[in-house]
């Protein structure tokens, strides 16, 4: 384990992508193979955004959203907030002959739509882009996708959407990431008969970092980083974005300058 990986406290790295997110007005991509921990990471963020006060609107396109609703319930009742769940098949046409469920684009579209003019600038959880591309195909998904994100910009909401990497024609792949804000790369390998999940932030606009791996688990509440000697040992600090690079940010990116004075700016503080 590098220097870099030893000085990392729980949950900071979460808390400064989401805070990253809660500056820019963006999304965040989270790409990985299955089971490498996708959800577990959205669940951490989406944590971070009720414990911020923060509405939380989970667009989901896994075929049972039980675990999703269950996280929710359980951290909306202790920390209270606003959160609204919808199953993307709500906005299907079960084909008869096939038994399959096909999700409408369209459809979703309004469902989205009148979900952001519900709340106040939630965090958005996408979970996940896969079933869009089979439903829809590779291309209306990323027009869709694009069409989605843009709307959620507009009324300067936050998130993060999950997708399987491996599964999906390469060009589709590359030109999503260049859809978000910033990438987070997620790996799963075997070492010594155990399964090694690890991350990365692979690109973050108008910042600089580190791309080095961070082994994780999974915990009920989320994800953990780092070995629990390590965390014990060392005071809460920056690890990978820093408040200079996302003030920068916020220089480069004028539209978003309304968080400066509130969710943003508050997080760095508490980060200090």
């Amino acid at each position: 384990m590098s220097d870099n990986q030893k000085g990392t406290v729980p949950d900071r790295f979460c808390i400064e992508c989401y805070t990253y997110g809660a500056m820019t007005s963006g999304v965040l991509l989270v790409q990985g193979p299955p089971r490498s921990g996708k959800t577990s990471l959205a669940k951490s963020l989406m944590k971070i955004a009720l414990q911020k006060d923060q509405p939380l609107l989970v667009l989901s396109t896994q075929p049972s959203v039980t675990e999703l609703r269950s996280a929710v319930d359980r951290w909306s009742a202790k920390l209270g907030g606003q959160t609204s769940i919808v199953d993307c098949f709500q906005a299907s046409s079960a084909e008869e002959e096939t038994g399959f469920a096909l999700i409408d684009l369209r459809k979703l579209g309004g469902l989205v739509d009148k979900e952001l003019a519900k709340l106040s600038q939630p965090y958005v959880i996408f979970d996940s882009i896969d079933a869009l591309a089979i439903s829809g195909g590779e291309s209306l998904a990323l027009q869709f996708i694009l069409s989605c994100l843009r709307r959620i910009e507009a009324s300067r909401s936050t998130g993060v959407a999950t997708v399987t990497s491996g599964s999906h024609d390469p060009r589709f792949e590359n030109m999503l990431r260049t859809y978000f804000r910033g990438v987070i790369e997620l790996k799963l390998e075997e070492a010594n008969g155990q399964l090694q999940r690890s991350l990365r932030i692979f690109s973050l606009l108008g910042t600089s970092h580190s791309t080095d791996w961070y082994p994780f688990r999974i915990t009920e509440d989320g994800i953990m980083i780092g070995s629990k000697e390590y965390r014990d040992q060392l005071p809460p600090r920056h690890s990978e974005l820093h408040s200079s690079d996302l003030r920068r940010t916020l220089e480069s990116h004028p539209r978003s300058s309304t968080f400066q004075s509130s969710a943003g700016t508050q997080l760095l503080e508490g980060m200090r």
